[in-house]
């Protein structure tokens, strides 16, 4: 499979998909999504000390086709730049604690990063 590397200043989606472990009670799955969900603010640029994640759009699965395969949470994250999104999945202090305080509750996660058009 061919590595892509997309433009420097182009919308950069990436999907972040939950499914819980059996140990974790709703409470604790309301917890990791409201969590997640708080990144839109949290998550701040070191130059500008603004929020750099231009939208974050989450929700709970509701399909009836039956192929969720257990996945529960679905999060959908734009950047602006592939260097935003670097950031935030590297170094970005605000998500290394959100990932250690959901890592207890989440059995696997499905991530998925596109740039629209690009195929």
């Amino acid at each position: 499979m061919a590595t892509v590397t997309p433009p420097v200043r182009q919308n950069n989606v990436h999907i972040v998909i939950f499914k819980y472990k059996s140990t974790a009670d709703e409470a604790a799955r309301s917890a990791v999504a409201k969590a997640f969900d708080a990144l839109q603010t949290q998550c701040v640029s070191i130059s500008t000390g603004k929020p750099y994640i231009e939208s974050l759009k989450a929700g709970m699965n509701y399909s009836e086709e039956g192929f969720d395969k257990g996945f529960e949470h679905a999060f959908v994250l734009e950047f602006a730049t592939e260097g935003d999104r670097e950031y935030y999945l590297n170094t970005d202090p605000a998500h290394a604690e959100f990932k250690k305080f959901a890592h207890p509750a989440i059995e696997d996660v499905l991530v998925f990063d596109f740039v629209p058009g690009m195929f």
